[in-house]
């Protein structure tokens, strides 16, 4: 048990808030810990042994998953069979279209410092008018997508080219969260390598 975990006491919920270091008993054995634990609703703590307490499992997984990104983790040898076929650079978008019948889909032309690529992304409803584009009447989501314009992005770059609605995507754009249609941006000249 650590500081923080969940825990029964009896019938009430708590959290362990401080434990005592550990003591040796005269023939050798660890004694019991003391701990002291935050009572849920309750401004005020208890002191148990460490003994008494049962670990809240139910509520330890939740806070695992919580605290994970929704992805599991992976060991560091599988990162590295991932790195060594991931080509990720910085790249500048030139121009954004409308893809003709998708309500998802912009195509975006990207500067990559020696080549200029088409990249289709499936992130137009994702994107926010900003208060000037409202005042200026483009509420269509490309006229929001114009907003990306000499922006810098991470891409992977070496995906085998697909086509989407008819149109050749030979890059991916890498976003990040977008959130109220702000995208994480990248610093660098367009096609430096990031992996």
């Amino acid at each position: 048990m650590r500081v923080g975990d969940p825990v029964w006491i009896e019938t009430k919920k708590g959290r362990i808030g401080w434990i005592d270091n550990p003591w040796i008993l005269k023939d050798g054995t660890p004694a019991d810990l003391l701990c002291k634990v935050n009572i849920e609703g309750e401004d005020h703590f208890k002191w148990h042994r460490i003994s008494e307490l049962k670990i809240r499992e139910e509520d330890k997984e939740t806070e695992i998953k919580m605290e994970n990104t929704g992805k599991e983790k992976i060991e560091f040898s599988e990162f590295l069979e991932i790195e060594k076929k991931l080509e990720i650079k910085i790249g500048r978008i030139t121009v954004v279209e409308d893809v003709p019948k998708s309500n998802k889909l912009i195509k975006l032309t990207v500067d990559f410092g020696t080549e200029t690529r088409t990249v289709v992304t499936n992130i137009k409803p994702l994107l926010n008018p900003t208060d000037e584009q409202i005042a200026a009447n483009l509420r269509t989501s490309l006229g929001m997508a114009m907003s990306l314009v000499d922006k810098k992005f991470a891409f992977i770059t070496n995906l085998k080219p697909v086509t989407m609605m008819g149109i050749e995507s030979t890059a991916m754009i890498m976003p990040g969260e977008i959130e109220n249609g702000n995208m994480v941006t990248s610093n660098g000249n367009p096609g430096t390598k990031l992996l």
